[in-house]
């Protein structure tokens, strides 16, 4: 099962609506914003919505003329980032890898901190810090190199803690800080059960469910990672439930999509399984050349009608598999193998039925 689209995709878009009232506006100063702070909330609010619906190409018209005049402003470059990494977590392509380095190198310099001095603006600028290190995280875990990932999250872990050491109430702070400790704890493994690593999971919880009771702008995004959160404990109505009330205002996204499949397939309900991943796999099939999400998809189709005991249509569904194959590149042939010889195995069975 495609667990691992989940946390960059849910990750990334949620980080980004975390800056949506953010930057630019000393969070300590109780003054009305500026026009250039209003235009900058807009923005960002804007390009949450459209990454939400899947609409990548206006959030990017958006980011790209705010930095035209913007070019400083650190968030922008982050919300750039944020936007490519979506994207390439949504195609399984990671060939913007550069582009996107390049946004978060522009992230670190601009919310640079001066080491153990807390300005008015040095909290924000942590928050920044910290979601920068914890894209190149999720990038370095899903396209690159995992012991890099690890190294990158334990640096975001300290911006976060930097920035409550500077200001304490500033609870936006705890997003990023509880799903640094759960997910390093959840992934820990073997590390974890020998005591190489503490287990942080409760602790994670805790503080997500902080930042969704008391933080400035981060309370939705907060509460919409506890998605994949739910689906790793094996909630699966609480999983489901957020990701009907996200789909009921971005119907024509596919980011939830994704996990409210998985606890279809995980809570045992395959026919719900099949048809959702059958409306997954009529968005992909339109768009030519995100031939992994076209396996998958046929993959979970098929698995769903065999728990059905549906054996012809499972048959056919494979069969499928055979009209793009040839187009495959060899990056998705090593990655998705295993789930090719399936559908291979079944389409075989299709001149029996």
């Amino acid at each position: 099962m495609k667990r691992n689209h989940l946390i960059p995709i849910c990750m990334t878009v949620l980080c980004l609506g975390g800056l949506q009232l953010s930057y630019g506006s000393d969070l300590n100063n109780a003054d009305a914003p500026t026009e250039g702070q209003i235009q900058r909330e807009t923005l960002f609010n804007r390009v949450q919505v459209l990454t939400f619906a899947g609409d990548f190409d206006r959030a990017a018209i958006l980011i790209d003329s705010y930095l035209v005049k913007r070019a400083s402003d650190a968030a922008g470059w982050l919300a750039r980032s944020g936007l490519i990494l979506a994207q390439m977590s949504e195609d399984e392509n990671d060939s913007n890898s550069e582009e996107l380095k390049a946004a978060l190198d522009s992230v670190l310099v601009l919310a640079e901190v001066v080491e153990d001095s807390c300005s008015d603006k040095s909290a924000m600028h942590h928050l920044l810090r910290g979601h920068a290190h914890t894209y190149r995280a999720i990038y370095e875990s899903k396209f690159g190199f995992s012991p890099k990932g690890i190294k990158y999250g334990y640096q975001a872990m300290k911006e976060y803690e930097s920035g409550l050491r500077c200001d304490s109430t500033f609870y936006d702070l705890y997003f990023g800080l509880g799903g640094f400790h759960y997910w390093k704890s959840a992934k820990a493994g073997l590390l974890k059960k020998v005591g190489l690593f503490d287990d942080d999971r409760e602790q994670g919880l805790k503080e997500l469910t902080l930042a969704i009771d008391s933080s400035r702008f981060s309370s939705e995004p907060a509460r919409n990672a506890l998605i994949s959160i739910y689906l790793d404990q094996k909630e699966y109505d609480s999983a489901l439930a957020i990701c009907s009330t996200m789909l009921e205002r971005y119907p024509n996204g596919t980011i939830f999509l994704w996990p409210r499949g998985v606890a279809y397939h995980e809570s045992g309900q395959p026919e719900k399984c099949a048809e959702l991943f059958g409306q997954l796999r009529e968005h992909y099939s339109k768009q030519p050349g995100n031939y992994f999400n076209m396996v998958e998809c046929d993959y979970m189709i098929t698995k769903s009608l065999e728990t059905l005991e549906l054996k012809k249509e499972a048959a056919k569904a494979a069969a499928e598999f055979s009209k793009y194959e040839d187009s495959l590149p060899r990056n998705t042939l090593k990655r998705q193998s295993d789930k090719i010889r399936y559908l291979k195995w079944w389409a075989r069975k299709a001149e029996f039925y």
